[in-house]
């Protein structure tokens, strides 16, 4: 028989799930529900609730594109988290994964093939690490990214980084009662997610309530200020056929069709000769005009910082051959004379372009403890195609997600991985050399 246990928090009592050595608990609101009206607004902090709420059941994801990547089961109301306790645990330290997907897509809500299956499952790094994983939903896109505050009340900017930012203020008052020390919470996620952790290092209002970050295969420069964020909300504005002063219209046009503008505003930005994502972060007040390069100023927060060995490959392969020479000198990228074919030459420079040269730069600004690494292994997976250690091939490995992970020689990287996390978590300290030089660069293979 399968238990069902109940925490008391000061919101509440929560009724959770009992997974053999963890305690699961799904869906867990932590902001008042977005509707159409509101979709566009700072989110309000949930309020205590009268009875048990039932976290059991997955939440819905972020509005998105579900071509591709993106996911299905979709929601205006999609701010809730999720919650992995292992089983006798007190004051233990705690992860909060955010998750990647350019911006514009992912979610830790329902699976695609299966509604009853994180697309995130948190219990293999639960039991690996010791630790209290959470992971968070926020708002993605148009809704999460896209600066349209020029529009006035009813458009705040930055809306996916506030909603993160109320999740971790709700974390910092419930964790004590699920065992977790909230004196003792890192932020960690990938790609987009990881530059979220970065972001919330260079943000002194979300300093309270995280005290280390790791940040994985971040796209550290892949922000705006607040003039080329504005010119991206109006050309969307365009898109639509909405004048500004009828922003109404916004809020009445249908997720569906407000979804395919958004798929072609992203498609729209790389004829503009950018690289960075469509709806990156603005560099609002709440940076203090920092430069991204310069966001580890400031905040004295130990880092563990790093990326995959092969990260643009992902990208630049998928691109035809015959056009690699002409796509090259668009995006203003220089492929080093050798070093193997054109198509490879392509994707180091891009992996040095977007993960390597601006982290370099990024880290000689710290006043903080960094610890840097570079995950050099490859799946069969990646062997077979040629991609090796790709853009997003280790976050699988560390979630055990299924369609990935079915080789004997996964449970061992694995293994060496969420011990790394975990020590960091715990302590401040990976068990890896402080980088001061390239020398001590450690590798994960």
């Amino acid at each position: 028989m399968i238990m069902k246990p109940i925490v008391n928090t000061p919101f509440g009592a929560i009724r959770g799930i009992e997974q053999e050595s963890v305690y699961l608990f799904y869906g867990l609101r932590y902001a008042k529900p977005l509707t159409p009206q509101s979709s566009f607004s700072k989110a309000k902090p949930i309020e205590p609730w009268e009875g048990v709420y039932d976290a059991t059941s997955l939440p819905d994801n972020p509005i998105q594109s579900a071509a591709n990547i993106g996911l299905k089961h979709i929601d205006h109301d999609c701010l809730f988290l999720n919650i992995a306790v292992p089983k006798g645990v007190s004051n233990a330290p705690v992860m909060v994964w955010i998750h990647g997907g350019s911006y514009s897509h992912g979610g830790v809500g329902k699976n695609n093939d299966d509604v009853n299956r994180p697309e995130y499952r948190l219990d293999r790094l639960c039991k690996a690490t010791g630790c209290v994983i959470v992971a968070i939903n926020y708002r993605l896109n148009v809704y999460g990214f896209l600066n349209l505050s020029f529009l006035g009340k009813g458009f705040d900017i930055n809306n996916g980084l506030t909603d993160q930012l109320l999740a971790l203020k709700f974390l910092q008052q419930i964790i004590p009662s699920f065992g977790g020390d909230k004196d003792n919470i890192t932020l960690f996620g990938q790609s987009a997610g990881a530059a979220c952790v970065l972001a919330h290092m260079a943000r002194k209002e979300s300093h309270p309530y995280f005290h280390k970050a790791i940040s994985m295969s971040a796209c550290v420069e892949h922000f705006f200020s607040p003039q080329e964020s504005e010119v991206l909300g109006r050309r969307f504005l365009k898109m639509a056929h909405i004048r500004p002063e009828q922003s109404e219209k916004l809020l009445s046009t249908p997720k569906e069709k407000l979804i395919r503008l958004a798929d072609r505003l992203e498609r729209s930005t790389y004829l503009h000769h950018e690289l960075r994502c469509a709806y990156s972060p603005t560099l609002d007040e709440s940076f203090e005009g920092k430069d991204p390069l310069h966001f580890l100023q400031g905040c004295s927060k130990p880092l563990l910082i790093g990326h995959v060995a092969d990260e643009a490959r992902l990208f630049v392969y998928n691109i035809p051959k015959i056009v690699i020479p002409l796509v090259a000198p668009w995006i203003r990228i220089k492929p080093e004379k050798e070093g193997g074919s054109y198509l490879e030459r392509s994707a180091k420079a891009v992996t040095k372009h977007i993960y390597i040269r601006p982290v370099d730069e990024l880290i000689s600004h710290a006043e903080g403890q960094c610890f840097r690494y570079r995950f050099d292994f490859a799946t069969e997976y990646g062997k077979r195609t040629g991609l090796g250690a790709f853009h997003v091939s280790d976050v699988p490995i560390l979630f055990g997600m299924d369609w990935f992970c079915q080789e004997s020689k996964l449970e061992e990287i694995f293994e060496k991985y969420a011990q790394i996390f975990a020590e960091f978590a715990k302590t401040g300290n990976p068990g890896i050399p402080e980088y001061r030089s390239p020398s001590d660069l450690f590798i994960l293979k």
